[in-house]
């Protein structure tokens, strides 16, 4: 080892804590990390070194000058010291305390355009592109740092963010069920039903308020397509949304008339005036529709 006598250190004593995922590498960025963490290795501006004290616990897999990389290898603890130069290039040493756990349990969502879609299996169509966030938990539900080693048979990912806990998930070309998992653990991260358009038999829409809106305030409006009762998250079917009472409400802008090619988001509904706001929503493509009313009153 080296670095062995440096001056400017910190007690290990005030070390930030860190769970990191078993058999899992993870990249720590000092500044980030400690942006939003009360940690100091971030006043190592060069990394020169990554020692940790307990043999075996962390793999030291890399370093480069601003970051390194650790990977779990077997369930402990360890301090490891970082030395290197800070920004006015003296030598100094910091200190991070990591616990290494297996996964017990992936926490997993896909960021979907449905309200309220099912997860047991979540439905996307053939082909579509959805963003999720994962998160790792040990036993004891500490969350745990670490790539998620995704396995897939028919499942593409793609735009993996270890920072943030996002990954950009592609459903295969064909429907049918596809499975999601990781080399992390046993079972299953994501279920998915993957549907053609021919298997739509069905559509929701509703107005998301608990009661009436005042004049110059918004609902929102979301659709879905459903195979059996299920909503599709993702689905590229036109709605179009109007109004027969223009003078109470109206859509963007209190237009009369919107249109949404890919329900990549709720419609907004602007109360204009005092009134019943009666509003369709239709999808010509499968020749459905569906009448809805909100009330606006007095601001």
């Amino acid at each position: 080892m080296f670095w062995l006598y440096l001056w400017g250190c910190v007690s290990p004593g005030i070390a930030e804590d860190f769970y990191l995922a078993k058999d899992a590498e993870w990249t720590v960025d000092p500044d980030t990390v400690c942006d939003r963490l009360n940690c100091r290795f971030d006043e190592v501006d060069e990394v020169l070194d990554v020692i940790p004290e307990v043999e075996g616990v962390v793999e030291v897999v890399k370093i480069d000058p601003t970051v390194f990389t650790l990977r779990g290898s077997v369930a402990g603890d360890t301090m490891i010291s970082i030395a290197g130069l800070d920004r006015g290039n003296d030598l100094v040493e910091r200190y991070m305390h990591v616990f290494v756990a297996p996964v017990n349990r992936f926490g997993f969502g896909l960021n979907c355009d449905a309200k309220s879609p099912s997860d047991d299996p979540w439905v996307l169509p053939v082909e579509a592109t959805v963003d999720a966030t994962w998160f790792l938990y040990d036993a004891v539900n500490n969350r745990l740092e670490g790539g998620p080693q995704f396995e897939s048979e028919a499942v593409v990912w793609s735009e993996l963010n270890t920072a943030s806990s996002k990954v950009s998930l592609t459903m295969p070309e064909e429907a049918g069920d596809a499975v999601l998992g990781s080399a992390l653990m046993n079972g299953d991260v994501g279920n998915f039903q993957v549907v053609a358009e021919e298997q739509y038999d069905g559509f929701a829409a509703e107005v998301w308020t608990t009661g009436p809106i005042p004049v110059g305030q918004i609902a929102s409006i979301t659709t879905a397509m459903l195979v059996d009762g299920r909503r599709v998250c993702m689905d590229r079917v036109q709605r179009v949304l109007t109004t027969s009472t223009p003078s109470v409400c109206g859509f963007w802008d209190g237009v009369a008339e919107w249109v949404v090619d890919d329900s990549d988001a709720p419609t907004t509904v602007l109360g204009l005036s005092p009134g019943d706001c009666l509003m369709e929503v239709s999808v010509p493509e499968f020749g459905w529709s569906e009448s809805l009313t909100l009330t606006v009153a007095e601001s």
